[in-house]
């Protein structure tokens, strides 16, 4: 039964999520996940890379933007209150890990890669012994 409870509120979660996603941004989310999911199937990291700093500066912008209306509603703060810095600090971080994140997943399948190409040159060079010692006809 809580299997069942976590499933549907888990499905429920996800809907509203995508909905809200789709009205703040203006984007429908599976054709984010397309575009995204094509640029990993095709490896290309430069326009996934562009695309995540392009939502974290999305992001950036629209903590800045959020900070500046707290700070205009509450005169007592000059522009200088703590948690407007500590808002948009949180969103320079967010900026620089989804960078970080897009550059680490490009070098470890840059990786996976080189080492796929190694094992296939291994195998064929085991292949090619093992031709070599059968006996010709």
């Amino acid at each position: 039964m809580k299997f069942i409870l976590g499933l549907l509120t888990g499905i429920v979660l996800g809907a509203i999520g995508a909905v809200l996603y789709s009205v703040t941004t203006g984007r429908d989310l599976r054709e984010e996940y397309a575009g995204v999911r094509d640029e990993v199937m095709q490896r290309d990291f430069d326009a996934l890379s562009k695309r995540l700093e392009d939502r974290a500066n999305e992001l950036q912008s629209t903590l800045q933007d959020r900070v500046s209306q707290i700070q205009g509603s509450h005169p007592g703060t000059n522009g200088n209150g703590s948690a407007g810095d500590a808002i948009a600090d949180a969103g320079e971080a967010a900026g620089d890990a989804i960078k970080d994140a897009g550059d680490a997943a490009g070098k470890a399948v840059d990786d996976a890669a080189r080492k796929a190409k190694g094992v296939a040159k291994d195998a064929g060079a085991a292949v090619d012994d093992a031709a070599s010692e059968l006996p010709s006809a």
